[in-house]
Formats: C-alpha cells, sequence, structure tokens
C-alpha cells in the first residue's frame, strides 16, 4: 500500500501554507497540523465504516441489546 503522507502534507500546505522562519512559526505550524489532522481523523473513519460490508449505520446503534455511540 503507498503512504498516504505525501497527499496530506500536500493538502495541509495548501490549507494553511508552510512556512517556518523562527520558533513562533514552528508553534503555528504544530498547532495548525494538529487542527488539519483532528479534522480529517472523522473524515476518514466515515469513510471506512461506509466501506465496510454493513455501512455506516448513524450515531447511535443497538446491538443484543446494548446500545453503542459515536462519540467526536
Amino acid at each position: 500500500m503507498d503512504s498516504p503522507v505525501p497527499q496530506i502534507v500536500e493538502n495541509f500546505k495548501a490549507t494553511y501554507g508552510l512556512k517556518i522562519t523562527d520558533n513562533a512559526d514552528l508553534f503555528l505550524v504544530e498547532r495548525n497540523l494538529l487542527e488539519f489532522l483532528m479534522k480529517i481523523g472523522p473524515e476518514v473513519m466515515g469513510s471506512v465504516f461506509q466501506n465496510l460490508d454493513n455501512g455506516y449505520q448513524g450515531a447511535v446503534i443497538r446491538r443484543k441489546g446494548q446500545k453503542y455511540r459515536f462519540i467526536g
């Protein structure tokens, strides 16, 4: 499997830019990268679940009398 990292980095740079000239810039890039990854994480999870045999079943499902819900 090819690594998705180069495409993620390119998407990050297109969204936030990537300019580091001092420590403040480095901190900003780290913060922006964390924000970016936190945004795409749920999208990736949703895509994975939609591609399962059962598909995405919503935020709350019941199985064998037990209630499960997606958080975040």
